[in-house]
């Protein structure tokens, strides 16, 4: 037995970004066999892509909880017990393929890929209205994306490629060539059945698929803030906060004040619809990727290419 591989990771969420891997990771992390690293994002395998420092807006806080060597790498699991999966969600991974899978399959092997992606359109929209609601995006939508390749080039952090992050095939592809086990699941699916498909999701990790959770809440939802006050009340420190953080702590449990504050956050936002003209420009970016996109799942994402707003976070 490899000790060192019964310490680390057997599987990962590897994207993409806004595609509900935040939700995914909650969920799995309340499975009673399943542990969660504890920092999301650690991005560990795709750092020999990455040049320091990023220069988007507050892209140097991103840059603080990144993991960056093996040691601290291995410490995110040291907390596991009995459980039979070990897992963690770097939705840039997805992104860096060729840096990332590399690095996987030497220190992990062949170990479960889990991927998530929607509608490329609606990604790149909802990544925008995520860095609105954080105040690190000043630009209209389209401003923002005719200055995406200088913001590339300025060495500007992954989540501001609101169009380059949506053409998935060619890393799915590479997961899919490189590990045996890889499951590719829609946002659009979870979003209308959560039940059903966090059930696959189970059965895919080998993992008891009865255990049954909520699925209600919405995680990290994109959009405009209804009521800034209170929004940055419950992402701020602030005195009030502290005053009552005592009482807040015996009253409810670590875990359930944090899906409490989510679903508190996702109902002061409200995404906005995009515009026709933009939409249609996009669609016809992604039509070439999205038509050999479901040819590599087996499904028909003929709709994708529709003009209609879907309204997803």
């Amino acid at each position: 037995m490899n000790f060192e591989k019964e310490t680390l990771p057997n599987f990962l969420i590897v994207g993409a970004p806004r595609c509900g891997t935040t939700a995914m990771y909650n969920y799995l992390d309340r499975h009673p066999q399943i542990f969660m690293s504890p920092v999301k994002e650690p991005c560990f395998f795709s750092l020999p892509a990455m040049k320091f420092p990023h220069k988007g807006i507050e892209d140097d806080v991103w840059e603080r909880s990144l993991v960056t060597n093996l040691k601290d790498y291995k410490s995110l699991f040291a907390g596991a017990k009995n459980e039979v999966r070990r897992g963690e969600a770097s939705p840039d991974y997805l992104f860096r393929y060729e840096t990332a899978i590399p690095g996987i399959r030497e220190l992990l092997g062949d170990i479960t890929i889990i991927i998530m992606v929607r509608n490329p359109v609606d990604r790149a929209f909802s990544a925008y209205w995520l860095l609105r609601k954080l105040q690190r995006e000043h630009l209209s939508f389209e401003e923002a994306l005719e200055q995406e390749q200088s913001r590339i080039d300025d060495n500007y952090s992954y989540i501001w490629h609101y169009q380059r992050l949506g053409h998935y095939s060619q890393a799915i592809m590479a997961y899919q060539q490189e590990f045996s086990t890889v499951g590719v699941f829609l946002f659009e699916d979870f979003k209308r059945e959560p039940t059903k498909h966090l059930c696959r999701v189970y059965q895919l990790l080998n993992v008891n698929p009865e255990f049954q959770q909520s699925v209600a809440t919405v995680y990290n939802a994109s959009g405009e803030v209804t009521s800034p006050l209170l929004f940055a009340f419950l992402t701020q420190s602030n005195p009030v906060k502290a005053a009552l953080k005592p009482v807040v702590d015996l009253a409810f449990p670590e875990t359930k004040r944090r899906h409490l504050i989510e679903d508190w956050k996702s109902r002061l936002v409200v995404m906005p619809k995009m515009k026709t003209e933009t939409r249609r420009r996009l669609i016809s970016l992604y039509r070439d990727d999205i038509l050999k996109f479901q040819e590599l799942i087996g499904r028909d994402l003929r709709h994708w290419l529709e003009e209609d707003d879907d309204g997803n976070e």
